[in-house]
């Protein structure tokens, strides 16, 4: 048990380690607020929870999500509104915990399950 959870944390480690010498050289810039600040943690938070936290699959679409959704407010707003992406996604965050709780991937499942329900038969 220990070795297996050595070994899954010396590959989550280098995986990260890979990651970070890569996002290093593409921006060849790094400082503590591109690496670790508010906009950081608040697109990792909004990743997890729009996606679905109690889902395999939900982190990964959530992370899709919000790289769009990244890309679009960095060309919508370009440097007009600095602060306006963090505020979206704040907004968004709060919507999802209220409406979603489940997430996009939870509630799809729960679309399906919906669907997928046998329709009562009335008894004759």
């Amino acid at each position: 048990m220990l070795r297996e959870k050595l070994r899954v944390t010396i590959i989550s480690a280098s995986l990260t380690a890979l990651g970070g010498a890569i996002y290093g050289q593409y921006f060849m810039y790094l400082n503590p607020d591109t690496v670790s600040g508010i906009a950081v943690s608040l697109q990792i938070v909004f990743a997890v929870i729009a996606g679905g936290v109690y889902s395999l699959l939900g982190p990964t679409v959530g992370s899709l999500l919000t790289l769009s959704l990244t890309e679009a407010l960095r060309v919508w707003f370009g440097t007009n509104f600095i602060g306006a992406a963090n505020t979206i996604y704040g907004i968004l965050l709060i919507l999802c915990i209220i409406f979603m709780p489940q997430g996009i991937v939870g509630a799809l499942k729960r679309v399906k399950l919906r669907r997928e329900a046998p329709k009562a038969v009335p008894a004759e």
